[in-house]
């Protein structure tokens, strides 16, 4: 696992401007785009792209083409050169950097508290935790 297992959706979702004019113009197609919208999040934050969507990773969040143009239409994705990005993804989740950083941080206090840190820890899974000290 790269990122989180977890992603943060917003709870006015339903009520999101963008999406509602989505559903409203679009009808079947705009809920089955704003399904690919929610679970490209998910594949997001779970492969660690913050936000970053390449082009031949679209089924792996049961997107389309035809999709992927809508969400560009309403703004909710940008295309790039390599597949899309989702809009404001940096605003709303974690980015990977901080996802990292946090979790040496507290592999780190737990090496520390268990088996006493830098200088007594020689456990194989503390062995990366100390090298950039």
């Amino acid at each position: 696992m790269t990122g989180l297992p977890w992603m943060r959706i917003d709870a006015d979702l339903a009520t999101n401007p963008k999406l509602a004019a989505l559903i409203a113009d679009q009808h079947q197609r705009g809920l089955a785009a704003v399904a690919v919208y929610v679970m490209s999040i998910g594949h997001a934050v779970r492969n660690g792209t913050d936000g970053r969507l390449a082009r031949h990773d679209l089924h792996h969040f049961h997107g389309n083409p035809a999709l992927a143009q809508l969400l560009v239409d309403y703004e909710l994705w940008h295309k790039t050169a390599a597949g899309w990005t989702i809009h404001d993804y940096a605003d709303y989740q974690q980015l990977t950097t901080i996802t990292r950083s946090r979790s040496l941080t507290f592999r780190r206090i737990n090496c520390r508290r268990w088996h006493g840190g830098p200088d007594q820890c020689f456990r194989p899974e503390c062995a990366d935790l100390w090298t950039d000290q």
